[in-house]
């Protein structure tokens, strides 16, 4: 082995050490990424205000047509 090859291997060796905490500092906080699995969201508003907003603009466009 070169010593350009040791460089390689100690680079890749420190990213995945790097990606490996990442990823059991993300599990311990209790977060898996899946927001649709996680309990503390709620749907059912995120989708009202969706809707709230979408009427609103909608509400702002046909105003400004009318002027």
């Amino acid at each position: 082995m070169s010593a350009g090859d040791i460089l390689i291997l100690l680079v890749l060796t420190l990213v995945l050490a790097l990606i490996f905490r990442s990823a059991s500092r993300k599990k311990k906080t209790g977060c898996s990424g899946d927001c649709a699995h996680c309990g503390q969201v709620d749907w059912e508003k995120i989708r009202c205000e969706l809707r709230e907003e979408k009427e609103r603009k909608m509400k702002e466009e046909s105003t400004r047509k009318r002027s």
